[in-house]
C-alpha cells in the first residue's frame, strides 16, 4: 500500500482503517509524515490527550508548531483546563457542537497557512459518546469544511470497530477508504 501522504495527492478526504494495535502509530507516523512534507494541520483528539500525542510526536523529531490540536479527551480524563495556543480542550468527546466551533476557531488560526490537513484520530471512538446519527452529521460537516478550505482531510478509525451500514454511509462522504493493513479500496 502507498503511503497516505501520497493517497492524499490524489484524493481530498480518506477514511484510512486500521488494527487497533497500529492505529495509533498510524496518527502519529501520518501527522509525522505530514508536517515533514510542510503541511499544517488540525488534529481532533478523541482517543488520547493532546499532551501524550504531542510528546510521541516531539520523540519522532516532529515540529509540531504548525499543528492545531482539539483535545476531547484530558478534561474528562482530569477536569478542567484553560486552552493553549495551539490547544482547545472540549469537555467530553460527545459535545460535537462544542468540537465543531473549536474547528471553527481553528479554522480561523490556519487561515494563512498553506497545505492544510484535518484530521480525527479515532471515529469509532465517538461512538461510545454519542448516537450514530448524530456522528454522522458531525463527520458529513466535517469532511464539507475541509473540502471547503481545500484541507485534506483523515478521518481514522478501527478496522471492523463500526456497524457495517454505517461505515458504509461514512464512505460516501470519502474519495477513498484506505485499509492500512492491505490495499486500497476505492469509494
Amino acid at each position: 500500500m502507498p503511503p497516505i501522504t501520497e493517497i492524499l495527492s490524489e484524493s481530498e478526504i480518506i477514511i484510512a482503517m486500521a488494527e487497533p494495535q497500529t492505529l495509533r502509530n498510524s496518527v502519529i507516523s501520518t501527522i509525522s509524515e505530514l508536517c515533514s512534507l510542510g503541511f499544517s494541520g488540525i488534529v481532533i483528539s478523541i482517543n488520547e490527550p493532546w499532551s501524550i500525542l504531542n510528546k510521541a510526536l516531539d520523540k519522532k523529531g516532529t515540529d509540531t508548531s504548525d499543528i492545531f490540536f482539539i483535545d476531547c479527551i484530558t478534561i474528562t480524563a482530569v477536569g478542567q483546563k484553560k486552552d493553549e495556543n495551539n490547544c482547545i480542550y472540549i469537555n467530553s468527546p460527545g459535545q460535537l457542537t462544542n468540537i465543531g466551533i473549536a474547528l471553527t476557531k481553528a479554522m480561523v488560526a490556519m487561515k494563512d497557512k498553506e497545505n492544510l490537513f484535518m484530521m480525527i484520530d479515532s471515529v469509532n471512538t465517538m461512538f461510545v459518546y454519542n448516537d450514530s446519527a448524530q456522528i454522522i452529521r458531525f463527520l458529513h460537516m466535517f469532511a464539507n469544511k475541509a473540502r471547503l478550505n481545500s484541507a485534506k482531510g483523515i478521518m481514522y478509525s478501527v478496522k471492523n470497530a463500526v456497524d457495517p451500514v454505517i461505515s458504509a454511509q461514512l464512505a460516501t462522504f470519502a474519495d477513498e477508504t484506505v485499509n492500512l493493513d492491505a490495499d486500497v479500496e476505492k469509494s
